[in-house]
């Protein structure tokens, strides 16, 4: 049996390297070619997750159709794949479109900025000056990350109030970088599962149905809550 997943790539869309991510790489086709999956295999985010590079060659603008052809039988599951670059993304009725990444990010909520599946990071340099300490207020699920722009000192701030001196970490220009890590819900899923704030995920969250189903994708907001806030302490 063949299993299909089909991708819409706009027609300004800038050639860009596109790798597949999947678990138990098997017969894999892209616009039917048959792709020649390598030997060894990099990894992402976890080692069960394989991932190779496209051959540009073979995409196309438009639509592209990526076929999985197995063995199928009772005990045969049939995952998720990815498809992991430097793009943008844009999900409108339930389809999804890749898009040129987006060049600049606003205040308000990223994933309405073409990011919407992405769970990695997020830097922000801020520019501080003479500031002693720095208040950032981000929008939804993330964990910050305060530090030199040189990669270290760090500072980790998983929760309220996202408040840190800034002792060490402003660079020579007046500089301090503050990181988004985000939360892996919008890579993963479930998508579709409503409402979206749920007391716990497990496998059957993926399986939802009638009321709890939603046919436009369900993303945990995430992004930045207004301008940042340097102050300079009294003196005491």
């Amino acid at each position: 049996a063949a299993y299909k997943r089909s991708t819409t790539a706009k027609a300004d869309e800038a050639r860009v390297t596109i790798r597949l991510m999947m678990e138990q790489p098997r017969k894999v086709f892209l616009n039917g070619q048959p792709l020649e999956i390598p030997a060894e295999t990099d990894w992402f985010i976890d080692p069960c997750f394989r991932t190779f590079e496209l051959p540009s060659e073979a995409l196309c603008l438009g639509q592209n159709t990526i076929e999985l052809e197995l063995a199928f039988a009772s005990g045969t599951d049939i995952e998720a794949i990815y498809l992991l670059g430097s793009f943008g993304v844009e999900t409108e009725s339930g389809s999804i479109a890749l898009t040129r990444l987006p060049k600049k990010l606003g205040q308000g909520d990223w994933t309405q900025q073409g990011l919407p599946f992405y769970s990695g990071k997020i830097s922000l340099k801020v520019p501080v000056g003479e500031a002693s300490h720095l208040q950032v207020e981000p929008m939804g699920a993330a964990t910050l990350c305060f530090r030199h722009p040189s990669g270290s000192p760090r500072r980790i701030l998983p929760w309220k109030p996202f408040v840190s001196d800034l002792q060490g970490f402003v660079d020579a220009d007046g500089n301090v970088l503050v990181e988004w890590i985000l939360t892996r819900r919008n890579t993963f899923g479930p998508h579709h599962l409503v409402p979206i704030r749920q007391r716990n995920i497990g496998p059957t969250s993926f399986r939802s149905s009638g009321d709890a189903w939603s046919d436009a994708h369900q993303l945990v907001t995430t992004g930045l809550n207004g301008a940042a806030i340097a102050t300079v302490a009294p003196a005491s």
